[in-house]
């Protein structure tokens, strides 16, 4: 009775430790694919300045909730959006 209280301790300890394992991995797996995601955002920005200004002007600037244009920057951004 002892020896299978033991060994089934012992396989519980095995389970938690692999469980502790593929936690960590995944942890590590999921940094891994942050730093890539902003090292490639990061880069897109710098190379490509003018239509990241672009995009940000728009996303700054587009009239909200379906709404017409009503100022200057409105109808360019909006014009700027149909361009894309």
């Amino acid at each position: 009775m002892v020896a299978l209280a033991t060994q089934d301790s012992a396989l519980v300890q095995g389970y938690l430790l692999a469980l502790l394992t593929v936690g960590i991995l995944w942890f590590l797996a999921n940094i891994a694919v942050s730093v890539t995601a902003l090292a490639v955002i990061a880069r897109s920005r710098i190379r490509h300045r003018e239509a990241w200004e672009d995009l940000d002007f728009i996303e700054a600037n587009l009239p909200k909730n379906g709404r017409p244009p009503e100022t200057v920057d409105e109808y360019r951004a909006h014009h700027l959006k149909a361009r894309r």
